[in-house]
């Protein structure tokens, strides 16, 4: 799949088919997921290792191809890891690479995880909340598969960042120059589709409405218009 073919299969991106694609997931392996892992997976690491203690399980839900998992693995080789994903496809790319002893794949999407409550000390979810059919009930029940304590990180590109932070961003993608600035658009107004509703997101990532029934607290908030990455992005620890 050639770099133009991928910008024109980001139209089905938000109803998840375009995953279903051989040629779009080994595009998507080789081209845009080493960049999210060294972007919002990042965040997202970063919000779950502070405090992580030895022994410790963690839960990725929307792993993909796996660079966010492998990633984690590797630096802490003393915590075990499940990595998720709903597409059969994407992890297949997964566990095509070299996988340390402490991570497990795991075939199941966000409302179908086997896990119970209280079995993770951290459960964290990268560039996947737009795909959740209600993010609400979804993030409730990864809050849940936490142990009192444990923590929910989030991070979703955000429609509403400025141009130059998603220009940053799509800059590193290793595509002919003349495509980024059409990927940076394309990306863009995929967003703004996948999620219309400013204040719903705000919802979503402020916790307002998981802290009242959940007893969560939210740690720290990423702002779109903060920061050198245009996401959205919460640290949440459970009551």
């Amino acid at each position: 799949m050639s770099a133009w073919a991928f910008i024109k299969a980001i139209r089905r991106n938000r109803d998840g088919n375009v995953y279903a694609i051989p040629e779009f997931t080994a595009f998507y392996g080789k081209v845009v997921a080493g960049v999210s892992s060294r972007t919002s997976g990042a965040l997202c690491r970063g919000h779950i290792l502070e405090g992580l203690p030895e022994g410790a399980r963690v839960l990725e839900v929307g792993a993909g191809v796996g660079e966010d998992a492998l990633a984690l693995a590797r630096l802490r080789p003393d915590v075990h890891v499940v990595a998720s994903d709903l597409h059969a496809i994407m992890l297949d790319q997964a566990r095509s690479k070299p996988t340390p002893q402490n991570l497990d794949w795991v075939h199941a999407g966000a409302d179908a995880l086997p896990f119970p409550a209280g079995h993770f000390d951290a459960v964290y979810s990268a560039n996947t909340v737009k795909h959740f059919t209600d993010a609400h009930q979804t993030l409730g029940r990864l809050l849940r598969m936490l142990r009192p304590g444990g923590v929910l990180s989030t991070v979703e590109l955000s429609p509403w960042a400025r141009w130059r932070t998603w220009w940053n961003m799509t800059r590193m993608l290793p595509i002919p120059w003349p495509l980024r600035p059409v990927l940076t658009v394309k990306l863009r107004r995929e967003m703004a589709v996948a999620m219309p509703d400013r204040g719903a997101v705000e919802g979503w990532f402020r916790g307002q409405e998981l802290a009242r029934e959940d007893g969560v607290v939210v740690d720290e908030l990423v702002h779109p218009e903060l920061g050198a990455m245009p996401c959205w992005g919460v640290r949440m620890v459970r009551g």
